[in-house]
């Protein structure tokens, strides 16, 4: 990573000057392998609707840089976060979404977890020598519910989401004042081929606006529509009506580096 781990010196935000990343950091793997260690793994991830995880017992799964999660409302009302593995033998312990039981049950060996991530049986292990069922328990990560939806971040040593993204919360409700209140109406997945960053950098700007969607130029004023570069996260606003949107960003070894949530 030594050799393209710094961006050229002239490299800058200036838009009278600046020029896009160098084309090894689109289509490297080693880039991104690091990317995926330096900015999402140490990220808070926008992973649902607060309205998803409303009830006890509610759960969903995740699939984020190749890790398996599981997001789950305890019987207590507590949102919790942990890697959807058995700390067994790293069966799958959930899948899809819907309402949990009362207990999680590991199809391969039949362990069985509380909601609260803690080992409840370990099948004929009662006997076992130096068999530690205080750290048999399911892996957790940290989970914040934030401006009406649900985050997570691997990074144990992460702060809460409003450090990274300050003001975000308010800004969110201030395009959308009952985002709290919306309830999720439909959820799809898309897989485009292509680098995250390509797809990141289209949303970066409306040049392409006309050309390549019409409908939409026509909703708005194309010339005042407007990005406004934060610390760590980026809003769009159509000047006249200020109908924003935001796109969040997050830091990479002193680099600003774009991370669509």
């Amino acid at each position: 990573m030594s050799a393209i781990e710094k961006l050229p010196e002239d490299f800058c935000a200036n838009p009278d000057v600046a020029w896009t990343f160098p084309k090894v950091f689109y289509t490297s793997s080693q880039v991104f392998e690091h990317e995926k260690e330096a900015i999402f793994a140490k990220s808070w991830i926008c992973v649902a609707h607060g309205s998803e995880l409303a009830q006890p017992n509610d759960y969903i799964t995740r699939k984020v840089i190749g890790e398996n999660i599981v997001i789950i409302r305890g019987k207590d009302s507590v949102l919790r976060a942990f890697y959807n593995v058995c700390p067994h033998r790293g069966h799958e312990l959930l899948s899809g979404s819907g309402k949990a039981k009362n207990v999680i049950t590991c199809p391969y060996h039949a362990w069985t977890f509380k909601l609260d991530g803690s080992l409840a049986l370990a099948r004929n292990c009662d006997h076992v020598e130096s068999f530690d069922k205080e750290n048999s328990s399911m892996v957790p990560l940290k989970v914040e519910e934030y401006a009406g939806f649900v985050f997570i971040n691997m990074d144990e040593n992460a702060t809460c989401v409003e450090d990274q993204l300050p003001e975000f919360a308010e800004r969110l409700n201030q395009a959308c004042s009952v985002i709290k209140d919306l309830k999720l109406a439909a959820r799809f997945v898309t897989e485009t081929p292509a680098n995250w960053k390509v797809i990141v950098d289209n949303y970066l700007e409306c040049y392409h606006c006309g050309p390549a969607h019409p409908g939409f130029a026509d909703s708005v004023q194309v010339d005042k529509y407007w990005h406004t570069t934060h610390d760590q996260y980026l809003s769009d606003a159509e000047k006249a009506s200020q109908k924003s949107m935001m796109i969040c960003v997050s830091r990479a070894k002193g680099k600003k580096l774009i991370l669509d949530l």
